[in-house]
């Protein structure tokens, strides 16, 4: 009897200890995976005249909040953050300072919950440090049409108010845009734009986004051909003919010039 029950007891030992090495493999196997995860992001090409997007998301914190192992978890998992480093912000504009393959700063604040005076007086001064190098700081925040109206010259002349206060009042040389997957194409075709990013999640609207860039340069010479002529609009594949003449954009721009 005795010897029966002591076998029954060393069953129960070998199985509670298997189980023990199951669960410890298990554990190593999961920090082995976020270990991984983190490690195996590629590392970004950055190329000659490149932007710099720069995209908070939640409040602006000098110490990030919550359980330190559920952050490791979301960032081995790829998660976005709720919350945004100060220091990460001011290190990344310091860092885009000294690199002369950056040309532009684009700040996307669409998604900044709040942040402190401090803490915007800190990002503000590394951001005039930029700017003080001779290179430009811009910000698009949103630019929506109704819905229900589908016109092609409201659209055009949206883009070219957008022209002239970039390249003829800030003397700007490219103009970055961020949209919908979906109208890429269109962008591209009507308007000359260019990728400058890979597909992302924009959490503030919960769909995918693509950032793009249009040469203000080559806008210029295609408004100069074709503004104006919408005739050339049933030939062209192009948003152009629906911009303003040429006598139109110096009225317009002197308005916008004088409402500062």
């Amino acid at each position: 009897m005795l010897r029966a029950i002591g076998r029954l007891f060393g069953w129960l030992w070998s199985g509670l200890d298997a189980l023990r090495k199951v669960l410890h493999l298990i554990v190593l196997l999961v920090l082995f995976g976020m270990l991984w995860g983190v490690l195996s992001r590629p590392i970004p090409i950055v190329p000659g005249n490149a932007a710099l997007v720069i995209a908070p998301e939640g409040p602006v914190v000098e110490q990030l909040e919550g359980d330190p192992i559920e952050r490791t978890i979301a960032e081995g998992l790829r998660r976005e953050p709720s919350q945004t480093l100060l220091r990460d912000l001011v290190e990344s504009v310091e860092a885009a300072t000294d690199d002369e393959r950056i040309r532009v700063l684009y700040l996307d604040l669409g998604g900044l919950e709040g942040a402190g005076i401090a803490k915007l007086a800190e990002l503000t001064k590394a951001v005039d440090e930029f700017r003080a190098s001779e290179r430009k700081v811009c910000e698009f925040t949103k630019l929506a049409i109704e819905a229900s109206v589908r016109s092609k010259p409201v659209l055009a002349a949206l883009f070219h108010i957008a022209y002239i206060h970039a390249r003829r009042i800030n003397r700007c040389r490219d103009l970055f845009v961020e949209v919908n997957p979906r109208h890429v194409v269109f962008y591209k075709q009507m308007l000359g734009f260019v990728d400058c990013g890979p597909e992302r999640l924009d959490s503030r609207v919960g769909a995918c986004a693509v950032l793009l860039r249009l040469d203000l340069a080559y806008a210029e010479r295609e408004i100069v051909k074709l503004g104006g002529r919408t005739e050339l609009a049933r030939t062209q594949r192009s948003l152009y003919p629906y911009f303003f003449a040429p006598s139109e954009e110096n009225q317009v721009e002197r308005r916008l010039r004088a409402v500062g």
